[in-house]
């Protein structure tokens, strides 16, 4: 689920997870971010990590 640009820069010290393949050339923007509220839940799961990754601001 992609999220719009006030919820991004409410959370822009949130990782940056695409939620989407992206093709090259694209410009990144929100609409192509995940919704950070689900991370915890995938941390926890093993299935996503996020060290060292970029923040959405």
């Amino acid at each position: 689920m992609s999220i719009d640009l006030e919820y991004a820069l409410a959370h822009k010290d949130d990782p940056a997870v695409l939620c989407c393949r992206a093709e090259e050339g694209i410009v990144i923007n929100e609409h192509n971010l995940e919704d950070p509220a689900i991370f915890p839940d995938l941390i926890d799961t093993g299935l996503l990590r996020v060290e060292g990754a970029l923040t959405i601001g």
